[in-house]
């Protein structure tokens, strides 16, 4: 009796044993075969954004002038050469110097002549008027006939002409004078302001006549940067506000081109070696920042319908959820409010092959 029950007692621990093993091998497959995809997530953060773009502007310089002559007549001697930095009223070049000093002195001739001829009219006109009166005394008396006194009066009429006409030749030389003297201050011209002579357009000798330019000079301050950006950004421009590069708008023009439906603006920069009027310049012009919802670029999917998408992990399983991407910036695209549902568990990286509905294992961030 004693062994049978032995015998029993060794299959049922034998039994037990057994039943154990097979559990813990279940288990351990299992653990084994998870096809679940491993997935790393994240979380929705707020970071700030800038609504930017990339713009191309020419360097100018601030204040540029094409220094012409006043006076027609040949180049006598240039000045300024060439890079040379002048100052505000230094001389830059004649022009035709000696012809017109001599026409100042023929000038003063004409003066003078038209003086003496005064001096003669006023003489004569003063002569005239003695003896109309003393011949109208006689007249009274009658000791002299009519016809002697007409020829009096008619030689005080012609005094008194020569005297106006000799008054309007003086003052016609007085503006011949003016005007001489005019044009010889002109011959020399000097520089409207203060900077550099960057181009010689005409050398000593040419003849040149007013307006023709001699020399281009540009003003040695901060250069002006301009830019032209698209018409339907007019609105978001704003003078003294908006940034582009390392500067502020300083002007906006006030109408759009109607022909290429853009708009010019302006920022000044300080004048470097990098920085020269003629050169192009890449900068970013920032129309507003903002603070927004943000995820990594890598959770955000451009899907086949056209709309960009993310993967949520809810209750274990993928959910597509539709987003809209508001801007982007240093690997963060920015979303729109609440389009993600707290706690908002978001595929970052493992997305491959995924579709909704499928369960996943997180693995964090």
């Amino acid at each position: 009796m004693n062994g049978r029950l032995k015998l029993a007692a060794i299959c049922v621990l034998a039994a037990t044993m057994f039943a154990g093993c097979e559990k813990s091998a279940e288990t351990t497959l299992k653990s084994v075969v998870d096809t679940r995809p491993r997935v790393k997530t994240c979380v929705v953060r707020t970071k700030k954004f800038a609504e930017t773009a990339f713009v191309q502007g020419t360097v100018r310089a601030k204040t540029s002038t094409a220094v012409a002559a006043r006076v027609p007549g040949v180049i006598d001697a240039l000045l300024a050469k060439e890079g040379d930095a002048v100052e505000a009223g230094a001389a830059l070049f004649d022009v035709d110097r000696v012809n017109l000093e001599n026409a100042v002195r023929a000038a003063e001739d004409d003066i003078r002549l038209a003086t003496a001829a005064l001096a003669q009219a006023e003489a004569a006109d003063g002569k005239a008027r003695a003896d109309l009166a003393r011949m109208e005394r006689l007249v009274k008396a009658g000791a002299v006939t009519v016809d002697s006194a007409e020829k009096a009066q008619l030689g005080g009429k012609t005094a008194a002409a020569r005297l106006l006409g000799a008054k309007a030749q003086l003052a016609k030389a007085e503006t011949g004078l003016a005007v001489a003297k005019k044009n010889l201050a002109d011959s020399k011209v000097h520089a409207p302001f203060t900077g550099t002579v960057v181009k010689k357009v005409k050398d000593v000798g040419d003849y040149v006549g007013p307006g023709t330019p001699v020399l281009l000079m540009e003003d040695s301050g901060p250069c002006e940067v301009r830019f032209s950006l698209d018409a339907s950004r007019y609105a978001d421009v704003k003078v003294g506000e908006t940034r582009i590069g390392g500067g502020t708008v300083a002007w906006k023009s006030p109408t759009v081109d109607p022909a290429t439906r853009t708009f010019e603006v302006r920022i000044l920069v300080p004048r470097s070696d990098d920085v020269r009027p003629g050169m192009l310049i890449d900068a970013q012009i920032v129309f507003s920042s903002f603070d927004a919802p943000a995820l990594p670029a890598s959770a955000v999917n451009p899907m086949p319908d056209g709309k960009s998408a993310v993967f949520t992990v809810e209750n274990g399983r993928i959910v597509r959820r539709n987003v809209t991407v508001r801007a982007e910036s240093d690997g963060w695209c920015a979303i729109g409010a609440d389009e993600i549902p707290q706690p908002g568990r978001v595929v970052s990286e493992g997305m491959l092959l995924l579709h909704e509905g499928d369960e996943v294992v997180e693995r964090g961030e």
